[in-house]
């Protein structure tokens, strides 16, 4: 769908390396927008939407783009499954998204000599209660990138703790 251009802002420059195909830059562009917190609500959320839409691409489909940090091709080895790649790749995400990410009806349908995506990650989730938003990223600090926004429930009466917390595995 059609964004409203805001002149020479991340937005349209961002929507400019777009429609070039430089997926990557655009992601980078178009999250240093967002942290720099000059958008208006409504230029981030459509910031966002965009970077969703983007990343659909980037992360979530098995397409492998020249110069993306968070991914690359990897050449499937005799005996490999999905969670020993991860492991001995140094991957920080679960095996299923490789599964998702390749399109794969079967993790065991990997084949030796074959490559496949793979996802370097982390990703790492920040809350803003007030929208009852969860903003996805992967990487931290200032390399890191927008990746979505997802909706959340939240405990009630501001039960919902302020901090910074590490999900253990299998843990909510």
């Amino acid at each position: 769908g059609a964004v409203a251009s805001t002149g020479d802002g991340p937005l349209a420059l961002g929507q400019a390396l777009i429609q070039d195909g430089r997926l990557v830059e655009a992601r980078e562009l178009l999250t240093r927008g967002l942290d720099s917190e000059s958008l208006s609500p409504t230029q981030a959320e459509e910031v966002r939407i965009l970077l969703g839409h983007v990343n659909d691409e980037l992360v979530f489909s098995p397409r492998i783009y020249p110069g993306d940090p968070w991914s690359r091709e990897y050449e499937v080895k005799s005996g490999d499954s999905l969670s020993r790649i991860v492991s001995r790749e140094g991957l920080q995400v679960d095996w299923r998204l490789l599964q998702r990410v390749n399109a794969l009806s079967r993790p065991e349908s990997i084949q030796a000599g074959k490559s496949i995506k793979v996802v370097q990650g982390p990703f790492h989730a920040e809350i803003d209660k007030p929208s009852h938003r969860m903003d996805l990223y992967l990487g931290e600090g200032p390399q890191r990138v927008f990746v979505r926004s997802y909706v959340v429930g939240l405990g009630e009466m501001g039960s919902t703790p302020l901090g910074r917390f590490q999900v253990q595995r299998g843990r909510k």
